[in-house]
């Protein structure tokens, strides 16, 4: 359910059959193995860059050129783990992750074009054509926790009741906003990319045939 403040909160009950086999000690043990072996803190890195570059000519002379340098820059970080508390009765489970997307795109304009103004020299840095960089694009932080609680009633019943909680902040100078974007004498309506928050909290019974 989304409110006012674009928060989004939900429960749900679950009821999972799940047509496995009852386990056996030796595979509980071999379960419970992979699962210490998952257990880990990981962080990628990723970074894209794309260039584009507009000009006009007046006659065979130059006149105007643009230069979009746009890059993002990704970090990822994220940490999972699993506790048996109790051998073959209560495993409790967690993991979380936190992304971060820095965007920008760097224009350049040429000094003698109609870009330049040299009133712009005290705001825009010299060298950019009177062009001022776009700091707020495609800007977003992703941070997600989940934590969960295992009860085995016995080798086919599990209970298990857990929570998740998950934030998206987004800035970008074009899309962020809701506000209708004009085009020329045409106005379009656009998308609510804007941030939110959820909580779900849940409950599921599964049941091993």
């Amino acid at each position: 359910m989304h409110t006012k403040h674009g928060r989004i909160v939900a429960a749900f009950l679950c009821l999972a059959a799940t047509a496995l086999p009852a386990q056996s000690s030796r595979d509980r043990e071999r379960e419970r193995e992979i699962e210490r072996r998952a257990e880990r803190l990981g962080k990628t890195i990723e970074k894209t860059v794309e260039t584009n570059q507009w000009a006009t000519l007046t006659g065979t002379a130059l006149n105007n050129q643009l230069n979009y340098r746009g890059s993002d820059k990704g970090n990822t970080f994220g940490v999972n783990a699993v506790i048996h508390l109790v051998p073959e009765k209560w495993t409790f489970s967690t993991s979380a992750t936190h992304q971060k997307v820095n965007g920008l795109m760097d224009i350049t304009a040429r000094e003698a074009g109609s870009f330049y103004t040299p009133g712009r020299t005290t705001l825009i840095p010299a060298g950019t054509g009177g062009a001022q960089d776009i700091t707020d694009y495609d800007d977003t932080k992703l941070t997600n926790v989940m934590v969960d609680l295992a009860y085995n009633a016995n080798a086919r019943t599990t209970l298990s009741l857990g929570y998740a909680y998950e934030k998206y902040d987004y800035a970008d100078a074009f899309n962020a906003e809701t506000s209708a974007l004009p085009q020329s004498v045409l106005t379009y309506l656009k998308a609510n990319d804007g941030p939110y928050k959820a909580n779900v909290g849940y409950l599921r019974l599964s049941y091993r045939f």
